[in-house]
């Protein structure tokens, strides 16, 4: 992509290439914004040593077995047992 600095708060600009074997290109604009991190309620940042990747998270581990005797936690348990075997 080549861009036109006039603007240090936007990007203008053309892109060519190909897709999906095809050639392509056109012209391309974007606001350059600072990135800002917002805070989410009730949300845990990752412990030293957990993987950011987990489907359940060190400090979830106690809720497990009375999440698994609610009605939902059933089905998800019977579902899983089916599929696997």
């Amino acid at each position: 992509m080549q861009t036109d600095k006039k603007d240090k708060q936007q990007i203008v600009g053309n892109y060519s290439g190909t897709f999906n074997q095809q050639v392509v290109s056109g012209k391309v604009t974007g606001n350059i914004a600072p990135y800002l991190p917002r805070k989410i309620s009730n949300h845990t940042p990752i412990s030293a040593r957990e993987h950011p990747r987990l489907i359940f998270r060190q400090n979830q581990l106690a809720e497990l077995p009375e999440k698994a005797n609610t009605p939902i936690g059933k089905a998800i348990l019977a579902r899983l047992e089916n599929l696997t075997g």
